[in-house]
Order: structure tokens, then sequence, then C-alpha cells
């Protein structure tokens, strides 16, 4: 038996793909041993589906390139390859992703993958297999990194599931049956390991958690990391709260922690409302930044344009706090209806999506307008946007902070990688989507050139 696992995405935008997928790795160490294994990684190949001479396809995607899956498994369908899928789009969308694939998994897919493959060699293979997100870490395997490829510059790393808060934007706040949970530390310890790339980000969706239980099993991580000797550069989620757990700050930056995403998303009380996210309400956001750049972590801010409470002057208002904070780096994005969240549902119910179903997922970026905004039209987002990019990353900024980064703090190597980030999200734009101009049309009339392994 073969199986193939594709990860789904476009050449021509890995110079956004940070980091590795982990979705077929965990897959491979599930999958039995008389199974060949073979991974196309879109990343860096494109997946022709006419050559395939896999058994079954499994396919990993992002809202933004499942139509990519879509059109492959339409093709593998026409040769009799039977298909599968899963990940958050899918389990988002269960109904959708069934009139497209043989079988799919909603939920995680470690509970059931075996399963899937001992129903697929009997000949009865079923149409939906259901794990959630709430089944025991205890026994987690070690994810196979022999099926990640090896172009990827920086490796990820997963130290729990899920997140315990409800963001109306956010997949994880959509998802109906989950529980945060840390997978065990020894396993971590086992997989980190066998990273060989010097720089890490961890992939989970919030690496704090919320209860002293958790707190305990961060510190006690970082702790273990520490003692086994192995000397790694991290990023992770982290949320704003971090200064409230004693001790964990400064265990972070001696475990390796070099660069703390928060999601502050936006200034004022009323903004924070609007989007469910209650637990940045006693945030104090620049002490936040302060203390944990003086600690040696960078944070990286990320914000949300196009909040119901945002109007013309909150521009203004966004520029004043970076440069009183002064994080190291900013995410910016507009608000986002990803598939099935609450915020999807109330733009879908209020009249507001500027398109729907593929040509919606295609523009799953945060970059692009998806919707009528409440204060402000898609044009002054836009514009919005690109004044904040370009006050954020002034040339002075950048070379003030890369000289920090190399002659203050002597980080050479992470210097060097702020400096080609900074200088590549200067160039970050803002666009709107028009129905009729989304990936899954334009792919058809121009496909992405194949690129070689």
């Amino acid at each position: 038996m073969k199986l193939t696992v594709v990860n789904c995405g476009d050449p021509r935008e890995y110079a956004v793909v940070k980091y590795q997928p982990l979705a077929p790795a965990y897959i491979s160490a599930y999958t039995p041993s008389h199974w060949d294994r073979e991974l196309v990684d879109e990343n860096f190949q494109s997946f022709d589906p006419r050559a395939c001479t896999a058994d079954l396809v499994a396919f990993s995607a992002l809202p933004r390139h499942v139509h990519r899956a879509y059109a492959h498994a339409a093709t593998l369908r026409k040769m009799g390859v039977p298909t599968v899928a899963g990940g958050l789009h899918v389990s988002a969308m269960p109904q959708e992703a069934l009139e497209h694939f043989d079988a799919i998994v909603e939920g995680e897919a470690e509970p059931v993958w075996q399963e899937l493959l001992r129903d697929f060699e009997a000949g009865r293979l079923q149409r939906h297999y259901i794990s959630n997100f709430d089944h025991s870490l205890r026994d987690l395997r070690v994810p196979d990194r022999r099926f990640i490829h090896r172009g990827y510059k920086i490796a990820s790393l997963s130290t729990s599931r899920c997140c315990p808060n409800s963001c109306s934007f956010c997949y994880m706040g959509s998802l109906a049956r989950k529980t945060y949970r840390v997978i065990p530390n020894e396993a971590i310890l086992r997989d980190l390991a066998q990273v060989p790339q010097k720089m890490m980000v961890l992939s989970d969706a919030n690496f704090l958690g919320h209860t002293e239980e958790h707190y305990e099993s961060r510190r006690e991580l970082c702790r273990m990391i520490i003692r086994s000797g192995i000397k790694k550069y991290w990023a992770a989620q982290i949320t704003a709260d971090v200064m409230d757990v004693p001790e964990l700050p400064e265990l972070l930056y001696r475990a390796g922690c070099r660069m703390a995403f928060i999601g502050f998303e936006t200034i004022g009380q009323d903004g924070l409302g609007s989007i469910s996210k209650s637990q940045n309400l006693r945030a104090d956001y620049t002490k936040v930044v302060q203390r944990l750049q003086g600690l040696g972590i960078a944070v990286a801010a990320s914000f949300i344009l196009g909040l119901d409470t945002h109007d013309l002057e909150y521009q203004g208002v966004l520029e004043s706090w970076l440069d009183e904070a002064r994080p190291l780096f900013l995410n910016l994005g507009v608000l986002t209806p990803m598939p099935n969240t609450r915020l999807y549902k109330d733009m879908n119910q209020q009249g507001r999506l500027l398109c729907d179903g593929l040509p919606l997922w295609d523009h799953m970026d945060k970059a692009t307008n998806t919707i009528r905004y409440s204060k402000l039209t898609p044009a002054q987002v836009e514009q919005m946007f690109q004044h904040v990019v370009a006050h954020f990353f002034r040339k002075r900024n950048i070379a003030r902070n890369f000289l920090h980064q190399l002659l203050v703090r002597r980080r050479p190597s992470l210097s060097l990688l702020y400096l080609v980030s900074a200088l590549k999200k200067r160039e970050n734009t803002c666009r709107t989507a028009v129905p009729g101009s989304s990936r899954s049309y334009r792919a058809a009339q121009h496909p992405a050139p194949p690129v070689a392994k």
C-alpha cells in the first residue's frame, strides 16, 4: 500500500511560509510500517495528480489553498484514486469538504488515523471520521520528521493543542468540542532533540494555557530544556497576561525563547469586547512589551484593522502606541471572517461579506478586505494599513533595531533574520477582494509552474 500526503500550497507564495507544517509528520508517525509513504509539499513543488501512483492520497490545506486540494481531488476521483482530507478548514466546513473528498477527518487525526487505514485496507472506508479536539495527549507519538520537507529553514515544534480563549475571529474559538491540553514534557524533549535547525517556532495556538496546572507545566518544560543543554532559539504565541505568571518570563528566556507573538489586536476596551478578546482587558500593553523586551524576548505585536469600533482616527492611536511601546515587530492584518467562526456567521447574517465560499476562502490571508466595515470603507482600510506599515517600518527604526540586536544583544544570526524580515514586511500591502478575482479563478487560467525539489 502506498500513501501520498500532499501539503497544499503555492511555490510562488513560499516567501510568506516561514516554518514547517507538522500535520504530515504526525500522520506519518501513526501510519503502519507496511505502508509506503510519500510527501509532496507544494510550498516547494507542485503536485501532479495525473502522475500519482498512490493507493490513497491525504490532503492538508489552509483555507487560501483549499481550492488546490479540491481540484487535485477531482482529478484523482476521475482516475479512481481515493482521497482523504483533514485539518482546521475541513473541521470547520465538513459538509463542504465531503463534496470533494472520499473521506474526511473532523478534529485531530491521530486518534482515528489507524482506524481509517484499517477500514481502507478492508474496503470499508467511511465517509466521515470524527475525533474532536479534546482527546488525551498522554500517549501522543513524536512526529516523524522525515516527513517534513528539508527546504524549511525554521523548524516547528508542538507543545500543546487548542486554545482556551474564544476570540470571535479565530478558528479555535469556533470549535465546539475542544479542550486546551499540553503535550507531555518528555515527548516534547524527545522531539526537540531530533530538530536539526537552530531556530524554531512553536506551532501552539496558545503556549501559556489558563490554569495554574498549565503554568507549572510550562515552567517545568522550560526547566527541562535548560537542564538538557539543548541550545535552540525559538518563538511562541504567548498571551498578554504572561507577565502575571511568576517566574515564567525569566524561564522562557533561559530556555531559548527570543520572540513572543502576542495578539494585542486593538487599542481600547470597546474594540476588545467586539471580538470577545476579554482576556486582554487587564493587560497594560506597553508594560508587557517593555518588560519582555527588557528580558531579551522580542515582541511581535499583532493588531487587526477594521473592527466595528475603528474610525479614521484609529490610525493615529495605533501609531502613537507603537512609538511609545516600541515592539520589535508588527504583524498587521485586517478583520478576517475565517470559515464558520462567529465573526463569519455574524458578517454573513448581516450581509457584509464581499464574497463567499471558495472566492472568500481564497482571500483568507489576513491582508485582504473581505467584509464591509462599519465605519470605514475598504479603500480607507487599505490606506490605513499602508500608512501604519510605512510608519512602523521606517528605515531609521529598522537600522536602530538591527544595530541593537547586533551590538547590544550580540545576536548576529537573529539580527540578520530581523533585518531580512523587516525589509520584507516594509513591502506588505492590503487589498480588497473582488468576486471573480480569487485564486481559484486565477489558478485555472495561470497554473503554478512545477518547482523542483
